[in-house]
């Protein structure tokens, strides 16, 4: 019945079954099911599925490089590795497991009031050109310790965050009660900011996979090459005649400055890459900060310690987690559940108490460990908590490799870049796709979500190559 209605419905078109097919490809579904929706009218063949992908593909193409050649708005290019493993249930010599590495890649646009225009000039190879041995003698120890204004914030934002927490998750709350809407509301209203990016809506082009792994300073060079030159398809003369962002993780801003370290003696301004401009991206922060949380406060077998997370894991009945590098999603719920809980423990004396570095070391000089230990681990997971509420708010003053790459950040922002060069370097670090207040996200998170979807479909086309 179904069939008959569309089939009387689309008689003219297949603009249902293309999109219904698009769809079943989106979500994993194998040749087999679709093909056999196809005969049912339910839905296009899986080969004219595959031709519709190609042809977005192109499009997309197409369109990213219409907007990096001719859009007055300032753009940026994020891209990552991505690895996908093709698993054998029989292995041979001729047929056994293989790994895909391959690079992922996206353009995407800055806020609408960075402008060629405005901002061009803060971009060209001239304005570019400083000595750094002179500018990094500004770094010094007492820059990286936190003065009264930074501790300040911090109080306002731990003392909100802990506001939250209690209105949220405190016991006999009604959520849809009246007063309790009316509470939430006027905290919200009382959200520290600092220095917010704004929730204007991001545009992405998202570009065809590069067949190049990009963990290697060669593989590095490679893909930058491929990038501007092949999926852009910009010409020698025009690439370096302006600084290209280009973001990701801690590996590719690694990279990309070995990078232009081993390309620094080349003729040409091109091939010495100075004119790709790196910035890392918040998301590999948080993950980071989950492996140390783990790393600090998870304890070892034996200690019997009933602070620790490993006892709060057993409590809650949660499956073993690797401590050396956690899964991000079930140790950041693991990391969040146990903050709440040990605020709701302390409720009484939450802040003055319970959240300072004092109070830890008062406790273990008093023999308290297990007070001690909890103290300290409220301090860090606030802080962890502090950076998850900044990036989702967009609010930029919110961010042993990444703690170089935080002094690396400290010594750029701070001393190297101009305040206009400085605005759109911090404009790469989040994205919103949907344009709505509170829902901006990390850049690197944006094509990590990419990655996923492609992986869906690498899934689906191993029905045909193996």
């Amino acid at each position: 019945i179904i069939s008959m209605m569309l089939y009387s419905r689309n008689r003219s078109a297949n603009v249902f079954q293309l999109m219904y097919g698009l769809f079943l490809a989106g979500a994993g579904t194998s040749k087999r099911v679709i093909d056999t929706l196809c005969h049912m009218g339910l839905s296009v063949s899986y080969k004219t599925t595959q031709r519709a992908l190609e042809g977005l593909t192109l499009r997309a193409k197409t369109q990213a490089q219409a907007f990096v050649k001719d859009s007055d708005r300032l753009s940026a290019v994020v891209y990552d590795n991505i690895n996908i493993t093709l698993r054998k249930a029989n292995q041979r010599l001729d047929n056994m497991v293989q790994q895909l590495n391959a690079t992922t890649c996206a353009v995407f646009s800055l806020p609408s009031k960075f402008t060629r225009e405005k901002y061009g000039h803060f971009l060209s190879s001239a304005a570019q050109k400083r000595s750094p041995s002179e500018i990094k003698e500004n770094l010094t120890m007492d820059t990286l310790i936190p003065d009264e204004g930074l501790q300040a914030r911090i109080d306002v934002a731990f003392t909100h965050n802990i506001r939250m927490i209690l209105l949220n998750y405190a016991p006999r709350i009604r959520k849809n009660n009246k007063c309790s809407r009316k509470l939430r509301k006027d905290a919200a209203h009382k959200k520290p900011t600092v220095r917010s990016l704004g929730h204007e809506k991001t545009l992405f082009y998202p570009l065809p996979a590069i067949d190049e792994e990009e963990a290697s300073v060669r593989g590095t060079i490679n893909v930058v090459k491929h990038i501007f030159l092949k999926l852009l398809e910009f010409t020698l003369d025009l690439v370096d005649v302006e600084c290209r962002l280009m973001v990701g993780d801690w590996l590719t801003i690694r990279n990309l400055r070995l990078m232009k370290v081993e390309l620094e003696d080349e003729r040409s301004n091109f091939l010495t890459m100075q004119w790709v401009k790196e910035a890392s991206m918040p998301f590999h922060f948080q993950i980071n900060g989950i492996h140390m949380l783990f790393r600090t406060h998870f304890g070892h077998a034996g200690d019997n310690d009933p602070a620790s997370l490993d006892a709060h894991r057993r409590i809650l009945r949660r499956s073993t987690i690797d401590t050396k590098k956690p899964e991000f999603n079930r140790g950041r719920e693991l990391v969040e559940h146990s903050l709440i809980a040990r605020i709701l423990d302390c409720a009484r004396f939450i802040y003055t108490t319970f959240a300072r570095t004092e109070a830890a070391h008062q406790a273990i000089r008093a023999n308290d460990h297990v007070l001690g230990h909890s103290i300290l681990f409220i301090r860090d997971a606030l802080y962890h908590w502090e950076l998850a509420e900044a990036i989702r708010d967009g609010d930029v003053a919110g961010l042993s490799n990444y703690a170089n790459e935080l002094l690396e950040m400290k010594q750029q922002y701070c001393y190297e870049f101009n305040v206009e060069f400085r605005e759109i370097m911090e404009s790469t670090w989040l994205v919103n796709r949907w344009g709505v207040k509170g829902r901006s996200i990390p850049t690197d998170l944006y094509l990590e979500h990419n990655n996923g979807f492609i992986k869906v479909f690498i899934k689906l086309l191993t029905y045909l190559l193996y």
